[in-house]
């Protein structure tokens, strides 16, 4: 493995223990501050979990009776995640 791909994986496994770029296990990596940063934002971004709301039928159209059901919104929620296996 490269040594740029082998800190960046190391600086990971070091955020996924809680760590951050702050903590001298990161610093001890020997990284430029602003590559540490970059790396500990990818990190997060990977974590992240995007919400989608679709929307549905708000009511009924122009018009229609006075309280007439309106449907809820329908939720749709995406969830993406990585899974490291460490030996």
């Amino acid at each position: 493995m490269e040594a740029g791909k082998a800190a960046k994986a190391v600086a990971f496994a070091l955020f996924d223990q809680g760590k951050r770029p702050s903590n001298s296990e990161v610093k001890a990596l020997g990284l430029k501050p602003e590559t540490t940063y970059k790396y500990f934002q990818e990190w997060k971004k990977q974590g992240e979990v995007t919400l989608r709301v679709q929307k549905g039928s708000k009511g009924s159209p122009k018009g229609s009776p006075a309280g007439s059901r309106k449907e809820p919104e329908k939720v749709v929620l995406e969830v993406s995640f990585q899974i490291t296996f460490w030996r």
